[in-house]
């Protein structure tokens, strides 16, 4: 038995599914605990990026960082410009330190951090998010790396560089 699909078509370029691939320099990845970059712009007033999914790519085979904490994580995406990590907004992925001190390639897909285990621990559940949309709307979606305090990360190779690519949607209020 064959299940009917049903097409779509967006009424607008704002409903489409948008992707956006940014390639980071070694000078921008060691920077990324104190400084964040841009992946997405912001949208503009009232609307808001909405990440549907994001992977990060990093070709470290030039040569590994360093002044690397052990409680560093890999890149995460945020609406913040301050490089905020919270559990609503952010998304990232629960890998340590050797993501960054060692001569390799890597990649990790991000997943939101704004989702939590149910109760019966077999379901995802969303949280609410309404009273955080003005912190979010009309923000740049930055890509950033935590290192636990320790600073910027040193070492590395000018060859290195970090892809950071997200599927998003833009909303409005």
């Amino acid at each position: 038995m064959s299940i009917p699909v049903t097409r779509t078509t967006a009424l607008s370029g704002d409903s489409l599914l948008r992707r956006i691939t940014v390639t980071l320099t070694d000078e921008q990845i060691k920077t990324l605990p104190t400084l964040g970059v841009d992946v997405i712009p912001a949208p503009g007033d009232g609307r808001l990026n909405v990440l549907i999914a994001a992977y990060v790519s990093l070709d470290a085979s030039a040569g590994a960082y360093t002044n690397v904490d052990a409680e560093a994580v890999t890149p995460y995406l945020v609406n913040d410009a301050a490089g905020n990590f919270d559990q609503v907004s952010t998304w990232g992925a629960k890998i340590g330190s050797n993501w960054w001190n060692n001569a390799h390639r890597s990649f990790a897909a991000l997943s939101p951090l704004g989702f939590v285990i149910g109760p019966d621990s077999t379901r995802l559940v969303s949280q609410d998010f309404s009273d955080q949309f003005s912190d979010w709307s009309n923000k740049p979606t930055q890509v950033w790396a935590g290192n636990a305090g320790a600073g910027n990360f040193t070492g590395g190779h000018p060859a290195n560089t970090l892809k950071v690519t997200a599927l998003y949607v833009v909303v409005e209020a």
